[in-house]
């Protein structure tokens, strides 16, 4: 049957003096071409009446499913992995290039190549941190207490790094932030460090437990027979530095006796 059998019942048709309405009730496909329609006869009575209609459905357009066109030069997508602390202590980061940290305040001392140098040695549970400056002499003073009292709040590494009279660049990562302590304390993850002339790094060595230890009068980094790596008194503007065994290293600043021109403090959180 055509498409146009349903105009042979129509919405509203007389019988004896009845008119009935004809309501599609709902529709089943058959086929590309074919399609029932179940109309219900409604009429005076309560004996309505069901009719079903097979009607033939227009010829639709073929449509052409669209071509994909491959991407060239598509870098495949490679599954991340999930390294343990364990895995991440073993890389060797200067050999990797890492994008520059986030410095959540500026810096007086430190330029871009010198991020670049101390990025690459920090433990692992430092790396991916945003650095944050905890102290600096230009907006917090000369006083080795307000320093002390502005790390307390910190549990993480903390690099401290200062500028001389001579323009040296020098200082020292710690395992632990700076507080007043009876004995030495830290881990070997603490080194000394300067950028004068060259940027050098010096790692413990294993001969002495000596890393970290502060007081009200100074505080030091690495010692060995009353020789200090990196000595800094309590107003944070005269320092001393002389080889030390804890690190074996060369003389940081400008000279053994220097005058401090700068000093920061940052951590990573």
């Amino acid at each position: 049957m055509e498409a146009n059998v349903l105009s042979l019942f129509g919405r509203n048709r007389s019988c004896h003096g009845k008119r009935f309405t004809y309501k599609p009730v709902s529709r089943g496909r058959i086929s590309d071409e074919l399609q029932v329609v179940f109309l219900r006869v409604l009429g005076d009575s309560e004996d309505d009446q069901s009719h079903v209609v097979i009607y033939r459905r227009p010829p639709q357009p073929c449509i052409e499913p669209k071509k994909v066109t491959p991407k060239k030069n598509v870098v495949p997508h490679k599954k991340s992995k999930v390294l343990s602390l364990g895995e991440m202590e073993k890389i060797n980061y200067s050999e990797l290039e890492l994008p520059l940290p986030d410095l959540l305040s500026p810096s007086e001392i430190l330029q871009e190549e010198h991020i670049k140098e101390l990025y690459t040695l920090l433990p692992a549970r430092a790396v991916g941190y945003p650095w944050t400056r905890i102290f600096s002499t230009s907006f917090d003073g000369f006083l080795l207490k307000t320093l002390y009292r502005k790390m307390a709040d910190f549990d993480c590494p903390v690099i401290i790094v200062m500028q001389d009279y001579e323009n040296a660049i020098f200082g020292a990562l710690l395992s632990e932030p700076l507080k007043q302590s009876d004995t030495f304390y830290g881990t070997g993850e603490t080194f000394l460090f300067t950028f004068h002339p060259s940027f050098k790094v010096f790692k413990w060595t294993g001969s002495n437990d000596m890393y970290i230890k502060g007081s009200k009068e100074s505080f030091s980094i690495g010692a060995s027979e009353g020789h200090f790596g990196l000595w800094i008194d309590a107003d944070l503007e005269r320092g001393h530095s002389s080889e030390c065994q804890t690190f074996n290293n060369d003389i940081l600043a400008s000279s053994t006796d220097f005058v401090i021109k700068t000093l920061e403090a940052w951590g990573f959180v």
